[in-house]
């Protein structure tokens, strides 16, 4: 034995390389001088089975050209300047050519007595260990036949040789028979080939990883293994750690240490500059060995890669810890002991007992487990304790549980738990762990639940939650379990939102809620919450739900549910904060009974509840509730029962058929959002009253009117149908249309109009106006036409009767009238309405005369007429026919209508009282009439001569004009 140090920079098998020119051996001590660089090229045992058997001041080396191997019989002593050199960035091991390092030999074997721990002690100038790049782990793109397939494709098979070992997953949990190893006998691209079947089939996508590198790590045999640690150091530069497609083999070490570990961080302060790119790339971790036998392994022992005693800030890239066998290999990822920004990135677990632990003190702080694979674990996490430790984008299918002990917090995003096993969310609360939160979210869990023995059998930890957000994916999917119960999204029962909050506790006669954090509130604003609160019949009635709104200095408001099972108790707290921030809403339950439920509606907590509306109020989502400025009416019953406005939501379409306003309209469309069966649909209408939007539904207005006053606009159609009319501007996928406006004025109150269209022939009103003013609204091209001629007729008793002219434009026409009083009507003193002997022969153009004591008078005759153009068809066929001359004598104008009078009955017929006339000077009387009598010329009243008022009226004046007399004489 003797103590060997170098004398200059060259091979380990030279002679020349050594002071005293002996090459060192096993029970020899050896010492690589500073400067001096020692190449292992071969085979060779260093160590006299001494702690510190190799000091390393310069640089160890592996060759480059030939096969090594060194095996340590000894400990390696740390050095300042030393290097140590088994492949580094721009001079890596070859492929063709093998670098290994075997680890705790001993005389008397015994586990961890040899640790490799480079830089424990004092710093490494170089830690380099860098093989021929390889793919880690891929997934099989054809299927597995058992018995039969020796040649199988993979996703990608990059770097990939001949001889390496591969390990696939087995379809179950775990089961050891299917899990198995081969090596590869020949490959070509992603076409990989074993010399033997596989013994079980597999589907698509089975994950294979290769655990096999030409740089390793290894133990010394089966049976004893050993700790191979790295630790980063002050005064390390940067990048001087360059560790990649590096395998380590024999299965870890006893319970508490990893095939390969990085320690004790806190040496440096930022530990990711002197990893070159931040991470250790593409290393394997397994319990195969080089010559292909599995290690004794002990129960519950051994891990793969491990960090602790404050490793910071790096990650693992695409490293995998595959195991061969049901070896109950302990765990694949390990933190412990303030572990802190450590990275897994692409990783993956295959066969493992747990893929991933954190444990001992402050087990793992910020660690962040991105896209990693895990496969065959009994258990896939276990937090023992830890915080903020993350998994996002993970494919953990096949799993069996999800375990998180203890304290700290676990989030878990997008992920892929699978669906091969029923499997659970689990935890053995500890009573000296304080605070544990498990929150998943966006991941395929298929049927997984949480745990329910998780909180009954361990402490009531208010504080302590498991929770589910968008359960496989599903945003409608949300479950939260506390000590206390169950809190969950509901998607049935469900009144003024489109879910509830349900709370189911773990005990009965324990209060069980929830607080939430109502935020925006500012100081001196009035701020109101609405909702609702129901409990089933198993919750008992004698501590019905309750929720509190409070916070920031104002007076707490609280409603109680009154004591009735299953129905909803409305609620709206109103308070007014004193202070700027965060109100808080609290909702709690006592049930009777375990299995008693109490739910919440109506209030915006996200991602239980994402939609509420309340009538009266802006259905925009917000937490607190805004009164709807546009709402006109605020009684919802009174709206609810406005008739002739149908909405079919599977078409978008609203069908009117009774006359609206556009609030009546914007109300009944707000209160049918309210609807518990219309929540789920979006809000479709915006805007005011004088500029509604309806989104892309249809409009049709049916044998009634809109009237809009302003403008109206959809992306789908609006139809006016059976007459139907709108009163506005409106806006839809043929454009933008405003409607033109009739109007006339100046009418009696009471009188009847007739609108009549004479270019087209049409008639296009007919009606009594109460008011002193008429006014229609049209569309150009539609009822008017720019252009077309229009006649109006006025009519009402009393009144001469009206016709007057214009011309319908773009926008429309005004028209004014000025009703004269009709003085002979009035003087006869007649209402016309009363006079029963006449009735129209419309078809005729008759006036047909019934007179029970056989007399009339002309007087009674104007008076019926004048009623009767009063009428609808009067006013239309017989209007303005007859004129007075004076209170005896009355034409009837036969160019306006060929009037004739016609007695029905047998017994002649009296006209008296005057005289009426036929312009053509022809007989009044039908051809078909039965016998009338009447005075055949002129009369003339009492005390007027036989001139007519205008020859009379000169007369008059002339015989009083004194001067005239001589002239006419």
């Amino acid at each position: 034995m003797a103590a060997i140090i170098s004398a200059q920079t060259g091979l380990w098998s030279a002679t020349s390389t050594w002071v005293g020119g002996v090459v060192p051996g096993e029970f020899d001590t050896v010492t690589i001088a500073v400067n001096h660089t020692v190449t292992v090229n071969g085979n060779f045992i260093v160590g006299n089975d001494v702690i510190g058997g190799l000091v390393i001041n310069g640089r160890l080396r592996a060759s480059r050209t030939v096969n090594s191997l060194l095996t340590l019989k000894t400990t390696i002593a740390n050095a300042t300047t030393g290097e140590f050199d088994w492949g580094i960035e721009g001079d890596i091991i070859p492929a063709g050519v093998t670098a290994g390092i075997r680890i705790n030999f001993s005389g008397t074997m015994a586990n961890n007595k040899y640790d490799i721990r480079l830089g424990t002690t004092n710093r490494f100038n170089l830690i380099g260990m860098r093989g021929v790049n390889k793919r880690r782990h891929t997934k099989t793109t054809t299927a597995v036949v058992g018995g039969t397939t020796t040649t199988f494709t993979v996703e990608d098979a990059t770097g990939w040789a001949v001889n390496d070992w591969i390990i696939i997953s087995a379809d179950q949990n775990l089961v050891s028979t299917q899990v198995e190893a081969k090596q590869i006998s020949a490959i070509s691209g992603n076409n990989v080939t074993v010399a033997t079947a596989w013994t079980n089939s597999r589907a698509i996508g089975a994950v294979v990883a290769n655990v096999w590198s030409n740089v390793y790590v290894e133990h010394w045999n089966a049976a004893n293994f050993a700790v191979f640690s790295i630790t980063p150091r002050t005064g390390m530069p940067a990048n001087s750690i360059d560790i990649k497609n590096v395998s380590f083999h024999g299965g870890g070490t006893t319970s508490d240490q990893s095939a390969f570990g990085v320690w004790n961080a806190t040496y440096f302060a930022n530990s990711t500059a002197v990893f070159r790119d931040g991470v250790i790339e593409r290393c394997a971790a397994t319990n195969i060995r080089r010559d292909g036998t599995l290690p004794t392994i002990l129960t519950g022992s051994g891990q793969g890669f491990g960090m602790a005693f404050a490793a910071i800030e790096f990650e693992f890239l695409e490293c995998v810890v595959a195991v061969r066998a049901n070896s109950n290999f302990g765990a694949a990822f390990r933190t412990a002991s303030n572990a802190i920004g450590v990275g897994f990135r692409r990783c993956c677990s295959l066969n493992s007992h747990q893929a991933f632990l954190a444990n001992f003190s402050e087990g793992g702080q910020g660690i962040q487990i991105n896209d990693m694979v895990v496969r065959n674990a009994t258990i896939v996490s276990v937090v023992s304790p830890g915080n903020a430790i993350t998994w996002n984008n993970c494919d953990l299918d096949r799993y069996d549980r999800f375990v998180a002990p203890g304290a700290g917090t676990i989030v878990v995003n997008g992920t892929n738990f699978g669906t091969n096993n029923a499997g659970f969310i689990g935890s053995t609360l500890s009573t000296s762990l304080a605070l544990q939160i498990c929150t998943i979210n966006n991941s395929t869990v298929g049927s997984m639940q949480l745990y329910s023995s998780i909180f009954t059998t361990g402490p009531a930890n208010p504080l302590a939650e498991f929770s589910f957000v968008n359960k496989n994916s599903d945003v409608t999917a949300q479950e939260i379990q506390t000590a206390r119960g169950f809190i969950a999204r509901d998607n049935a029962v469900n009144k003024r939102s489109t879910s509830s909050i349900r709370f189911q506790p773990q005990r009965a006669n324990v209060a069980h809620g929830r607080t939430y954090l109502l935020a925006g509130a500012s100081a001196g604003q009035t701020y109101m919450v609405r909702g609702s609160l129901r409990f089933d019949t198993n919750y008992g009635t004698a501590t019905p739900p309750s929720v509190t709104l409070s916070g920031q200095g104002s007076t707490p408001a609280t409603f109680t549910a009154p004591a009735t099972a299953n129905a909803w108790h409305d609620f709206a707290l109103t308070v007014t904060p004193t202070l700027t921030g965060d109100l808080t809403l609290s909702v709690s339950g006592t049930s009777a009974n375990t299995n008693g439920t109490y739910y919440l509606d109506g209030v915006i907590i996200a991602p239980f509840i994402v939609s509420a509306r309340h009538y009266g109020y802006l259905y925009n989502n917000a937490i607190f509730q805004q009164i709807d400025p546009v709402i006109t009416v605020s009684n919802e019953t009174t709206v609810g029962a406005y008739s002739g406005i149908n909405i079919n939501h599977s078409t978008d379409t609203i069908t009117l058929t009774a006359n609206r306003t556009v609030a009546e309209l914007y109300d009944y469309l707000k209160y049918n959002l309210g609807l518990t069966a219309n929540l789920v649909e979006a809000d479709y209408v915006s805007g005011t009253l004088a500029s509604l939007n309806i989104g892309s539904y249809n409009l049709i207005i049916d044998g009634c009117t809109l009237n809009s006053g302003g403008t109206l606009t959809t992306t789908g159609t609006i139809t006016l149908t059976n007459g139907g009319n709108f009163v506005g501007t409106r806006t839809d996928t043929n454009g933008t249309i405003s409607s033109a406006i009739a109007t006339v004025t100046g009418i009696v109150s009471g009188s009847r109009i007739q609108v009549y269209n004479i270019t087209t022939a049409t008639e296009v009103a007919n009606e009594i106006v109460a008011s002193t003013s008429w006014t229609f609204n049209y569309y150009n091209g539609s009822t008017f036409t720019a252009g077309n001629q229009v006649r109006i007729r006025i009519t009402k008793l009393g009144y001469l009767p009206q016709s007057v002219l214009s011309v319908a434009t773009t926008t429309g026409f005004t028209v004014p009238v000025n009703q004269e009083t009709d003085n002979i009507y009035i003087a006869n003193g007649i209402d016309g309405s009363t006079v029963t002997e006449f009735t129209p022969d419309y078809p005729n153009v008759q006036m047909d005369v019934s007179d029970p004591d056989g007399i009339t008078t002309v007087q009674r005759i104007y008076a019926w007429l004048k009623y009767t153009e009063t009428t609808s068809q009067g006013i239309d066929l017989w209007f303005d026919v007859v004129t007075p001359t004076d209170e005896v004598n009355y034409l009837i104008d036969v160019v306006k209508l060929n009037l004739h009078l016609d007695n029905t009955s047998a017994s002649p017929v009296v006209i008296a009282g005057g005289r009426i006339y036929r312009s053509d000077d022809t007989t009044i009387i039908a051809s078909t009439s039965n016998s009338i009598q009447m005075d055949p010329s002129r009369v003339y009243a009492i005390g007027v001569s036989g001139l007519t008022p205008e020859q009379d009226t000169s007369l008059t004046a002339i015989k009083k004009n004194t001067d005239l007399i001589p002239a006419t004489l």
